[in-house]
């Protein structure tokens, strides 16, 4: 398994730039520390430098990260190496799938380049391999070099979130509003555990309402707590785009979510 990758991040202003909430160039890197990489080294300016050194998530990862020059990265390097574009965003099932493999570039069912390679030292950043391997239809990817490209690959990312087990009511209504709430949340500082109390506390409420008896109540109360299922999906959604999910997270989820449905029910 390759353990080693470069980020290819050139510069500051593209590779800061947020898709879904998340700086391109530590997006790139925590899906490849997701996918086994443990070491890391970035080709960027020094803006990237800066932010990369006071990033709190990633110093919280098993990840060590180097910012440095082509050269000097290249001296470091002893074997197959995983080079990614900081201006592509790709998914955690195409940086295991190039963690796995040999030198190759990665493409997508059109022969396209999804800016994940796989190179020798001496190649790195001088021409592809010519050799290719193609990524699953599912595995998400695109293009982030642009104001258009970025806003299509958060597009990608979010349909993505869709889930195949999704019943009716999930997928026709809940998951497009809890889409929409979401696509709105993601670039602001609300954390996935936040919305979590937000949403069972509107839930709570619900049940309250359905506790006073009254047909008013009840359809007041009814209509909360579908409101409160219906937020219940953005915490995950938040958690799962900007690399946020953790035990005590889900923990609270399912113990509050339990709460609001037992109290629904009783009070019903």
């Amino acid at each position: 398994m390759i353990t080693d990758a470069v980020v290819l991040a050139s510069t500051g202003d593209t590779a800061l730039q947020r898709v879904a909430g998340v700086p391109l160039v530590k997006r790139a890197l925590i899906v490849l520390s997701r996918a086994g990489v443990t070491r890391a080294f970035v080709v960027g300016d020094d803006a990237v430098r800066a932010f990369l050194a006071k990033d709190a998530d990633l110093a919280a990862t098993k990840l060590a990260v180097e910012v440095g020059e082509v050269e000097r990265v290249r001296g470091q390097l002893t074997g197959p190496t995983i080079v990614v574009r900081a201006d592509h965003v790709f998914d955690v099932t195409i940086a295991k799938l190039a963690a796995a493999s040999r030198e190759a570039r990665l493409v997508d069912a059109d022969g396209t380049d999804v800016g994940v390679q796989v190179v020798m030292p001496a190649a790195l950043v001088v021409e592809p391999p010519t050799e290719q391997i193609r990524i699953p239809a599912d595995a998400v990817w695109h293009r982030a070099d642009s104001a258009d490209t970025r806003r299509a690959a958060e597009d990608r990312l979010f349909n993505s979130l869709r889930k195949r087990t999704d019943g009716p009511v999930s997928r026709y209504l809940n998951r497009p509003m809890s889409l929409f709430v979401t696509r709105r949340l993601v670039n602001t500082s609300i954390t996935p555990n936040q919305m979590t109390l937000v949403a069972n506390l509107i839930g709570a409420l619900g049940v309250w309402l359905v506790f006073q008896g009254t047909w008013a109540t009840l359809a007041a109360g009814g209509t909360l707590v579908h409101l409160q299922s219906v937020l219940d999906g953005c915490d995950g959604e938040m958690a799962r785009l900007k690399f946020k999910s953790s035990r005590i997270g889900e923990w609270l989820d399912n113990v509050l979510d339990d709460q609001v449905n037992i109290g629904y029910g009783i009070g019903l």
